[in-house]
């Protein structure tokens, strides 16, 4: 796997996957869409060309004051 790097908002992986003796390519993007927001997409070329894989969008979790990150459920419990 090689991690071409980041240009501008965009984190990209390559990767190379020997499979029954065929190499499949496969590819992976972060994109920041923005602050709170990243979008994500996964690509293989199974030899015929690229075909997406996978698509979501990612969000930043903002925790309620009422819990606050590292309490979990132990925390909860009195």
């Amino acid at each position: 796997m090689t991690w071409p790097g980041r240009k501008g908002d965009e984190l990209t992986a390559d990767a190379a996957i020997l499979h029954a003796e065929r190499k499949i390519r496969g590819q992976e993007a972060f994109t920041r869409r923005d602050e709170n927001s990243w979008e994500h997409t996964a690509r293989m070329d199974f030899g015929q060309g690229w075909v997406r894989t996978e698509a979501q969008t990612l969000r930043r979790v903002r925790w309620p004051s009422s819990c606050q990150p590292g309490e979990g459920a132990q925390g909860a419990i009195r």
